[in-house]
C-alpha cells in the first residue's frame, strides 16, 4: 500500500492538535544556545551557523500542508503536504511525502509557545521556532 494511503487511513485531519496550526518563525537566540553544545561541528560550520543563518525561516501550518519562506528572500514560498503520525502532550511527529514515495519523519517538541526540531543530522543541536502572533 502506498505510504500516503496508509497515513490517510490512520490519521484524519481531526487528530491534528491545534497547537501546530498557524505561523512559526525560527528563533535565532534559542537555536544558537543549542549549538554551543553541538558535537562534531567543524569551526567552519559553526561560523556559518552563527552568522545570521537562523531566525529567518517562517513556516505556516494548515491542516494538511505547510508553507515556508525566508523573511529576506523574494523567492516564492514553498508548500509541502504533511501528515501527523503521532501526537503526545509535548510533541507531534509528522511525515512529509516526497516525489520518491518516501515519507521522511520529523518530530516537533513543544516548549511553551515554541517548538524545536532536530536539524543537525546527528550533530547535537536543534532549531527552535516560536509562534508568530497574528
Amino acid at each position: 500500500m502506498p505510504v500516503a494511503a496508509m497515513l490517510l487511513g490512520s490519521c484524519s485531519s481531526d487528530t491534528l492538535h491545534d497547537r501546530l496550526l498557524g505561523t512559526w518563525k525560527s528563533n535565532e537566540a534559542m537555536t544558537l544556545a543549542t549549538i554551543d553544545n553541538a558535537d562534531n561541528l567543524s569551526p567552519e560550520d559553526r561560523s556559518v551557523l552563527e552568522s545570521d543563518f537562523f531566525g529567518h525561516l517562517v513556516i505556516r501550518y494548515e491542516r494538511d500542508e505547510w508553507t515556508s519562506y525566508l523573511d529576506y528572500s523574494d523567492d516564492p514560498p514553498v508548500t509541502q503536504e504533511y501528515f501527523v503520525l503521532i501526537e503526545t502532550d509535548d510533541s507531534i511527529r509528522i511525515c512529509e511525502p516526497d516525489t520518491t514515495g518516501q515519507c521522511p519523519e520529523y518530530e516537533l517538541h513543544f516548549e511553551g509557545d515554541c517548538y524545536y526540531v532536530d536539524v543537525s543530522e546527528g550533530r547535537g543541536f536543534v532549531e527552535y521556532f516560536c509562534r508568530v502572533v497574528e
